[in-house]
């Protein structure tokens, strides 16, 4: 993992690997370096949520089209389902605390 653009001390760096001693031999303090790796890290996660999240919601877009094989009780299920998808970044502030809803079974 690597930080994209970081300045130090008035320098803009670019592409710097996620690491406090690294930043620390860069010269940010410790405060600075910690908040940075940390901030990076959950930037990542929350990438990566949201792909999942993407994914899971391109994979139940079938279910409502209006020429899908489902009744209104499983398209309402499935309906729901994705409102939890979408709002996942919104419910939770940290993303080591995101519950996945389970998907309906058909």
């Amino acid at each position: 993992m690597h930080i994209e653009n970081l300045n130090i001390n008035g320098l803009d760096m670019v592409n710097i690997p996620c690491d406090e001693k690294i930043l620390l031999d860069l010269g940010l303090d410790a405060v600075a370096a910690k908040k940075v790796v940390t901030e990076t890290v959950t930037a990542h996660k929350w990438s990566s949520i949201r792909k999942l999240r993407d994914a899971c919601m391109v994979s139940t877009d079938w279910t409502q089209m209006l020429d899908s094989p489902l009744n209104n009780k499983q398209k309402d299920e499935f309906a729901a389902y994705r409102k939890i998808l979408r709002d996942i970044p919104q419910t939770f502030d940290n993303p080591d605390d995101v519950v996945w809803p389970a998907k309906p079974e058909l």
